[in-house]
């Protein structure tokens, strides 16, 4: 638990490099500092930051504590100090679920120890903890399954609505493949391969995303 908050810590959570002048717009986008990026049928907004000077790559936020845009922008963390996403996600992951299995063997120890109030005290408080940071662990496991970051989930990025009301539509959650599932698929792609959007997603997207600096976006200037 303790090396991997070091991890979350201090590992690069993948803040996007900053242009040092604002990117030439063409005049459709300069008045409204937004463009579009089509993802299979679903449009994503990519909004233009104007203090990094860049239009932020897709799944990504400027986080106003650490003033730097940052890729697959999940929270920032005010107990560790720093921002969660593309690259210490893994471990900021691996860091809760450790305590909270660290927490779990302190109070099966404790409950089968009891000698006077300390012992009491340090049961209550344990179990405390280890209800918090369970339902922390287990909301990040759902989380990875349906490959969506807390910051889409809170903020309801994908909530779209059709004839039938309102749906939920994340367009990075992969299809199952042959007889692998969905969810599988996603913790393959969000614990291993950080980096990419998946096969049928990058296929289908007209956006570069490993220049996110760049104006390597395709013809994503445009409403599709």
């Amino acid at each position: 638990a303790f090396v991997t908050m070091l991890l979350t810590s201090f590992v690069n959570p993948g803040i996007v490099p900053r242009n040092s002048a604002p990117p030439q717009l063409p005049p459709h986008v300069e008045r409204t500092n937004m463009r579009y990026l089509l993802f299979g049928d679903t449009c994503i907004t990519q909004k233009l930051c104007t203090t990094c000077n860049i239009f932020r790559p897709p799944r990504s936020k400027h986080c106003t504590f650490c003033n730097n845009c940052v890729l697959r922008f999940d929270h920032h963390c005010t107990f560790l100090g720093t921002c969660v996403g593309l690259r210490n996600y893994r471990y900021f992951v691996l860091c809760i679920l450790s305590s909270s299995l660290l927490l779990a063997e302190a109070v099966w120890i404790t409950a089968h120890v009891l000698d006077g109030v300390v012992d009491i005290g340090f049961l209550v408080v344990c179990s405390f903890l280890l209800l918090a940071i369970g339902v922390l662990t287990g909301y990040h496991v759902w989380a990875i399954a349906s490959n969506i970051t807390t910051n889409e989930h809170v903020k309801e990025y994908y909530l779209m609505q059709d004839q039938y009301g309102f749906v939920t539509k994340n367009p990075f959650c992969l299809k199952p493949r042959s007889c692998v599932p969905g969810f599988v698929r996603n913790c393959f792609l969000v614990c291993c391969k950080p980096g990419s959007f998946g096969e049928e997603v990058e296929r289908d997207a007209d956006v570069l995303w490993r220049r996110p600096q760049t104006q390597a976006f395709g013809s994503g200037q445009s409403d599709p």
